[in-house]
């Protein structure tokens, strides 16, 4: 079947049967909105105008398209395979159990979803794909001959629902990002510029990192461990993520880590090195199993931290005043500080590895019960020492 006319209708107007092994057909005025059922093996289009159209097709069905304008709609029972698109507005392709396949990328002004019912992968080709505005993704899986692909859109909402060990790599050009990924494979994606991830569950370990801007973080759970990275920009936190293993959150350049007056809650290790860690203010609660935090920038800020470690490893640039309150038992396996600095465990003890190197006063304080337990070459502190506990134990000397 070939047409090529202003119009293709019948009294109905744009509500179409169509049947062909292959159809190509060419609009050339805008019209109203076309709807059509068809069964084509193959169907080049050209639609002119601002017009909707939808196609629905018995069959797998072969598409090479161009649009003006409107939101194009194409779905199909079996495999839908876009081999070429030039498309002015938006468009939507579905695929009823089967694979929703890009042969080369579209070039796409307007907002593109690509979705697979039933079962169906969405594929890409190896330049993966660019996206005027919004792209929208939920399939069981997206790659190309792999799984590490480059995405560019304004937004995305990408669910795959394939329950794999599948590792995956994205580059991606996003300003926001809706990501559900059922599969417990390792998930590293690398964003150009400043990224909002408004949600993002995963079921193994994730990586999100941005080149050139901040990285903000909605809701968040990830089923292993989690790395959250910016150069050259803040990592904020408007929730508490829910991370099952362990947390590294990065700045390289400059940046700070801001999470919210919740707080931060890991199951496993949390490591953190930026100018800074706050939320609102300096005060912080913080749990993990142990952390390793390096502060480069932090001023005078003085910081109130309540945390729940079992290990300890501080490096504070500043020389701002610092209190730290441990929920349960406590070691220091080693700590720097510019300013004054208290450490105290709450009915437990207080163990240090190595004499901290505080620059001010230092005050070590095993509250209501509990030991301070000096490391084995003793404690050796230059300004004012302050200890109160229960029970002192030291192999050596205490210097002040």
């Amino acid at each position: 079947l070939t047409v090529d006319a202003d119009d293709l209708r019948d009294s109905d107007g744009g509500e179409l049967t169509l049947a062909a092994n292959n159809a190509d057909i060419t609009l050339r005025v805008g019209a109203p909105d076309r709807n059509w059922s068809t069964t084509f093996n193959d169907l080049v289009l050209s639609l002119t105008g601002a017009g909707d159209f939808s196609l629905n097709n018995t069959g797998a069905l072969a598409l090479s398209l161009t649009t003006t304008g409107g939101t194009a709609s194409f779905t199909s029972n079996g495999d839908l395979t876009l081999n070429a698109g030039t498309i002015g507005g938006s468009a939507t392709l579905t695929a009823n159990n089967g694979n929703v396949e890009l042969v080369t990328a579209p070039s796409v002004t307007g907002n593109l979803s690509l979705t697979t019912v039933g079962t169906g992968n969405v594929i890409l080709s190896e330049d993966g794909l660019t996206i005027g505005g919004d792209l929208t993704v939920d399939a069981d899986d997206l790659r190309d001959s792999d799984a590490n692909v480059i995405l560019t859109a304004a937004t995305a909402n990408i669910t795959l629902r394939n329950e794999d060990t599948q590792a995956r790599d994205w580059t991606t050009t996003f300003e926001e990002l809706v990501l559900d990924i059922a599969g417990t494979g390792d998930f590293n994606l690398t964003n150009i510029g400043d990224l909002t991830v408004t949600s993002a569950t995963t079921g193994g370990s994730a990586t999100f990192a941005t080149e050139g801007g901040s990285l903000t973080m909605g809701a968040g759970t990830i089923g292993g461990d989690a790395s959250f990275s910016a150069t050259d920009g803040d990592l904020v936190f408007a929730n508490a993520p829910t991370v099952a293993g362990d947390l590294t959150l990065t700045t390289t350049g400059s940046g700070a880590v801001i999470v919210s007056d919740n707080g931060l809650i890991v199951g496993g290790v949390l490591t953190v090195d930026a100018d800074d860690l706050r939320d609102g203010d300096a005060d912080l609660t913080l749990t993990a199993t142990s952390a390793d935090i390096t502060l480069r920038n932090t001023g005078s800020q003085a910081r109130n931290w309540t945390t729940s470690f079992d290990e300890l490893v501080l490096d504070i640039a500043g020389d701002g005043d610092f209190l730290l309150t441990d929920t349960d038992g406590l070691t220091l396996t080693s700590v720097t500080t510019g300013g004054n600095a208290t450490f105290r465990t709450t009915n437990a003890d207080l163990i240090l590895d190595a004499t901290p190197d505080v620059a001010g006063a230092l005050s070590l304080v095993a509250q209501n019960s509990g030991s301070i337990v000096l490391p084995d070459a003793g404690l050796l502190h230059d300004g004012a020492l302050t200890l109160v506990a229960s029970n002192l134990i030291a192999d050596s000397a205490i210097r002040m």
